[in-house]
């Protein structure tokens, strides 16, 4: 694993109570979406150069009805990537 690349072999999301279509939409994006969070200055020396994470837990979360998927999606990335960073401390 380079310094640029990041494998996951898995990523299970469980977003109860919404459609199948707004989960789609949400869930749509989400690497490119957690790569931004990952890639942000605060988190430029994180050193997982190579280092293998087996399981991350990001929590339950509620959000407001009717929140837009692009914005539910970065608040997914963000969960994940804050999970990340509490594991390499």
């Amino acid at each position: 694993m380079s310094k640029r690349n990041v494998r996951i072999d898995r990523l299970q999301i469980r977003l109860a109570g919404l459609s199948a279509q707004s989960a789609r939409a949400a869930a749509s994006g989400i690497g490119p979406a957690l790569l931004n969070q990952l890639n942000a200055p605060k988190n430029a020396r994180l050193g997982m150069v190579g280092r293998a994470i087996g399981r991350i837990d990001a929590g339950k979360f509620s959000v407001a009805p009717g929140i837009a998927s692009s914005e539910l999606r970065e608040l997914i990335a963000q969960r994940i990537a804050d999970s990340i960073r509490r594991k390499h401390k």
